[in-house]
Order: structure tokens, then sequence, then C-alpha cells
């Protein structure tokens, strides 16, 4: 009967329709997983949706932290890890892989070489991993990132970069603003930190940071010494914390010196806006 034929042509049609659907949601669904907050933003704004899974959460110490199994157990279902730099990063990457063998972890750029940054004393960490912090650094992460995005779905390259240029813009736009803060305060050009993860904004915008710790730890009371001597000379008023860090010797030092506590958090995942208030910190506004 025609109507039965009519019938089944339809229901055809909605099968094709349905399979055709579903095969195309699957081709979509990647999972990303990356190291900390600042990536999870810069990869959201390149791909348009939130299913990244995040390593180190905002506001702790990276350097103590400890991942749960349950959560080393979601990132090795991700398709792609984007790795950040971290020394830690090696014993996770390793515990997700054995795992996951199949997952495609990316290095991020200059990984075989990553400059090594100090402050004016010669202190600071051999290696300085917050690459993140220097508006031009993020913008070659998330070169890489689309690269390594448009080599996996080959189909949503397009839309992937179009999505980066307006990234790319925003970055300048931030960068612009930053400048346009330290342009008017030209006379402070240094600024003091605990831990010393602003190294490579201070050579992108010509500052000095000077840091309490040294190589990781505590400064010895020759240290010490020149270090207040800096706080003085410089006519330093703030001094710089990160959320997770020990409070304890920054407090006494604080009010031994005069010295303002503001805290800036280079893991959140709104970064952009904390090195905003790091300007502003360092011309003294905050």
């Amino acid at each position: 009967m025609p109507w039965i034929r009519n019938l089944f042509a339809i229901l055809g049609l909605i099968a094709l329709f349905l399979i055709y659907s579903h095969d195309k949601s699957e081709a979509k669904e990647i999972i990303i997983g990356v190291s900390i907050p600042p990536q999870a933003y810069l990869i959201k704004e390149i791909v348009g949706h939130q299913d990244v899974i995040t390593l180190i959460p905002s506001g702790v110490d990276p350097h103590i932290f400890e991942p749960k199994p349950a959560l080393i157990k979601k990132l090795s279902m991700a398709t792609v890890f984007f790795r950040i730099g971290l020394e830690q990063e090696e014993v996770w990457i390793s515990k997700i892989k054995g795992i996951n063998p199949k997952i495609i972890v990316v290095d991020p750029p200059g990984h075989r070489g990553i400059e090594i940054h100090r402050d004016k004393r010669g202190h600071g960490h051999d290696l300085d991993p917050h690459t993140w912090v220097s508006l031009d650094k993020s913008r070659e992460i998330a070169e890489s990132m689309l690269q390594a995005l448009c080599g996996i779905e080959a189909s949503e390259c397009p839309e992937y970069q179009r999505r980066y240029q307006a990234l790319v813009a925003l970055l300048e736009k931030f960068k612009g603003d930053i400048k346009t803060k330290l342009n008017g305060c030209p006379e402070r050009r240094a600024f003091l930190v605990y831990h010393p993860a602003f190294s490579y904004f201070a050579e992108e915008f010509g500052l000095e940071q000077i840091a309490v710790e040294k190589e990781g730890k505590e400064p010895k009371a020759r240290d010490f010494k020149e270090l207040i001597h800096l706080i003085q000379r410089k006519g330093i008023r703030h001094l710089i914390v990160q959320p997770g860090f020990p409070k304890g010797p920054v407090q006494a030092l604080a009010r031994r010196n005069g010295l303002r506590l503001v805290e800036i958090n280079p893991l959140d995942e709104g970064y952009l806006k904390e090195l905003l208030r790091l300007a502003d910190t360092v011309c003294g506004k905050e």
C-alpha cells in the first residue's frame, strides 16, 4: 500500500538523520586536559566550550599539590593533554599515560629550552615555568594549542582559527591596558614578591621583580638585610603573595617594613585581570 511505503520512507529518513547527527556529535566530542587554570581559559576561548579538565586548581601551591587518583583517572579519558612545563607534571603525566597510552601530550612552546629567569640580585629559580604571565607568551601558548587542535580536528580548524584571532586581539588589548597603567607611574619600576612567579611579566614590561624566596627557601640573614635595604631604596610599599603559600613569614616581613600585603593569583583562570591588578600594585594603586 502506498501509505505504508511512504511511512517506511519517512522512518528511513528519520533513522538516517539520527545516525548522522549521532556520528557528527561523536566526532566533535574531544576531551581536553590542561595543567593549570590559565591554560583552561586560553583553550576555552579557542574551542568555544567548557569541556576542559584542569589538573591543578586555582589557589593552591603547585609545588606541594598532589592530585587525587579520581582526578588522574578523569584526565586519563582526555583525547589531548596540554602541559605547561612544571617539574611535577612528569610524574602525573606518567600516571595518566599508564592508564591511557593513546593520549596526546602537547609540550608548551620552548619546552626544550625555557629561559633562566633570575631577579636583579641573581636569585630565583633556575627554571621559571610561569610563562603565561607574559601576554606574548600567552599568545604563543594559545598558538601551539591551535596547531595541536587543528591536527586532531581538521574539520573544526577554520572555526578554531577565527576564535584564536579574537583571543589574540584580546591579549593585545590587555597588554596595551597594562602598558598604559605602567606609563602612568614611570618612577616605579620594581615590585616585591614572596615567590618569584612574575619574571616573564617583569621582562615584558621592563620591570624589576624582587623576590623574598631564594631558590625556593627563606633568605639567610645576609640576604634578608640586603632585601630590606632594596625595599627601602626602591620605595616599595607592597608585598605580593599568592594563595596557597605560607603567610607567616611574609606577614612578619610586612609588619617590620610597613608593607601592605596584596594577594595576586597567577594560577587563576581569570589571570589576565590579575595581571592588571599587578600593574596597579606596581604603581601603588592597590
